[in-house]
């Protein structure tokens, strides 16, 4: 078995999936905020949620996943430039 990505693969890593991972690190860190009752983690994580659904708003700023044209290293940076 080989570990190396098709072109294709390689395409679809780069243009989809970010949003959700994003998502799942916000969740998680508002999780632990209400778990240890810690308002830095849930303010972290409304701020993060924020940044997420604006740039989600904006179809040019959207990855491939979701109709729009950015990578994911484009669209990270996309959402913590809103942070």
């Amino acid at each position: 078995m080989t570990t190396a990505l098709t072109n294709e693969a390689a395409a679809v890593v780069h243009y989809a999936y970010k949003a959700s991972l994003i998502g799942s690190a916000s969740m998680l860190l508002s999780w632990l905020g209400e778990r240890r009752d810690d308002a830095r983690l849930t303010n972290a994580a409304a701020g993060i949620e924020r940044a997420l659904d604006a740039a989600i708003a904006v179809p040019e700023w959207r990855t491939g996943d979701l109709g729009g044209p950015l990578g994911t290293k484009a669209f990270g940076a996309r959402v913590a430039a809103l942070l």
